[in-house]
């Protein structure tokens, strides 16, 4: 699948429908809407941060990127984060599952 051999490229890609142009995501070989066929783009940043929490020194987060595409993923440089803050990734792949790490962005 080109979605988890891009991010194996650290490259964190979703598909768009090339006939009624929706974006898919979970990521899928076809079009979860009208079944057409996909092209694969990157995701657009910023993303906001939904919620966070912390376990054994790591810290979780789930990060919204284009209003509909959830991603859960650690959080580095976690100085004081709110819920709503504007993150980046900051390295993505793929071992067995995907992988995403969080950062919060700065203009």
């Amino acid at each position: 699948m080109i979605f988890e051999s891009e991010l194996k490229n650290g490259k964190f890609v979703v598909g768009q429908c090339i006939k009624c142009r929706n974006t898919n995501w979970p990521p899928n070989n076809f079009c979860n809407n009208c079944f057409g066929d996909l092209t694969w783009r990157q995701i657009k940043e910023p993303g906001i941060l939904i919620e966070w929490s912390s376990k054994n020194n790591q810290i979780f987060g789930i990060v919204e990127f284009e209003n509909s595409i959830r991603v859960i993923g650690t959080i580095t440089n976690d100085t004081n984060l709110k819920t709503g803050e504007k993150m980046t990734i900051s390295n993505c792949g793929f071992s067995e599952t995907p992988k995403f790490t969080f950062a919060p962005y700065f203009e």
